[in-house]
């Protein structure tokens, strides 16, 4: 005789670290999935459907909707933008394949605005040139973009167009704005959500106001 029945059954989607609400700290976390399975004789054999999934902090015993997983804090915000400078000021000042010592100093600058002391320093910046001057255009705008998308929504319009101020006065520290360097400059206006032409004007506008 056939005994059928259901049953609900936890599956383990993944674990990690994650911001957890109650603790006000990353925690490990455990993201469940919760299925609605056919039983034969008690052994489950089919899943019938998906109940829903959440996630439970391993330290307080909380649980939240998967989308738990996304929230950052200001510290990570923080840790985001100071790395997506960076990578936009060394994507920028190498662009035009020289780096001259004014564009050197204007990478240290910018980039110590955003970054704990004792910040970036000059042989800091020669490793990292050394390093990514050997990649191509295309790795390195990869990176810069990675970094962007690390910063998600974070950055309000106004700091979108400060951003894209921030990389056209490092093209312009050494004097001029080479077509590489305004390539990049108006890609990353782009990657910030910003139109075509909404980029073209920014870039044109900051090229009236700082050239």
């Amino acid at each position: 005789m056939l005994i059928a029945g259901t049953k609900v059954e936890e599956n383990s989607v993944g674990s990690g670290t994650f911001n957890c609400p109650a603790e006000g700290s990353k925690q490990p976390y455990h993201h469940v999935r919760l299925e609605k399975k056919a039983t034969a004789f008690f052994v489950p054999v089919a899943t019938m459907s998906e109940l829903g999934e959440y996630v439970e902090c391993q330290s307080c015993g909380a649980t939240y909707e998967p989308a738990v997983l996304e929230y950052q804090t200001q510290e990570d915000l923080d840790t985001a933008l100071a790395v997506a400078v960076l990578r936009l000021a060394l994507e920028v000042v190498l662009a035009d394949g020289r780096v001259t010592d004014d564009e050197r100093q204007a990478v240290i600058d910018t980039a110590n605005l955003y970054l704990d002391p004792p910040g970036l320093t000059l042989s800091d910046l020669s490793e990292m040139l050394a390093t990514l001057q050997v990649q191509s255009a295309k790795t390195r705008s990869k990176s810069t973009a990675s970094a962007l998308a690390e910063l998600g929504s974070a950055l309000n319009m106004e700091g979108r167009r400060i951003f894209v101020r921030t990389a056209y006065c490092l093209a312009v520290a050494d004097g001029e704005v080479a077509d590489s360097e305004r390539e990049v400059i108006v890609k990353t206006a782009r990657r910030l959500g910003f139109s075509k032409n909404e980029a073209g004007g920014l870039v044109a506008a900051l090229e009236d106001e700082l050239s």
